[in-house]
């Protein structure tokens, strides 16, 4: 929770694992026992909100529904957009944000080096246009955003 408060009085890359320490009133050794660097508290942020967004797209992957699954990852940012706006506000990277592409990795590690770059490049396009569609004020629905998304992949494809 320090941390996230933090992301609202200073960007990311400003912020001291003494200043975490500060703001939680936790002891350093304390701390570290849970964390081994600020990075760390990130990540187990970033994996809560990864986790669900993931999980609708795992399930989008077995229904073959990803109108669906866009649409739920939509509304599910609009739904925590002031976590979205913390996070672009304090410049962490997408990346960490959604921490999608280490479970994409995990998950598709085996496949052919072709699908294996597809798969990634195509994560990388959702993200990207997820977070232009946030910066730029949200202004599409949801709906409208899925069927953006699938024209996008439909492209790819």
């Amino acid at each position: 929770m320090a941390l996230i408060i933090l992301l609202g009085q200073k960007t990311y890359d400003k912020i001291t694992v003494t200043d975490i320490i500060n703001k939680a009133g936790v002891s350093r050794c304390g701390f570290y026992r849970n964390y081994k660097s600020k990075e760390e508290v990130l990540n187990q942020i970033a994996d809560e909100v990864g986790r669900t967004l993931f999980d609708e797209y795992l399930k989008a992957a077995k229904t073959g529904d990803f109108h669906a699954c866009y649409v739920e990852i939509y509304s599910y940012i609009i739904e925590h957009k002031g976590f979205f706006n913390l996070m672009l506000k304090a410049e962490v990277p997408a990346e960490a944000t959604f921490r999608l592409k280490e479970k994409l990795e995990r998950l598709i590690k085996d496949e052919a080096a072709e699908q294996y770059y597809f798969n990634i490049s195509l994560l990388a396009s959702v993200v990207s246009c997820t977070v232009q569609w946030f910066r730029r004020g949200m202004k599409e629905t949801p709906e409208q955003m899925a069927t953006i998304m699938e024209g996008i992949i439909n492209a790819r494809t």
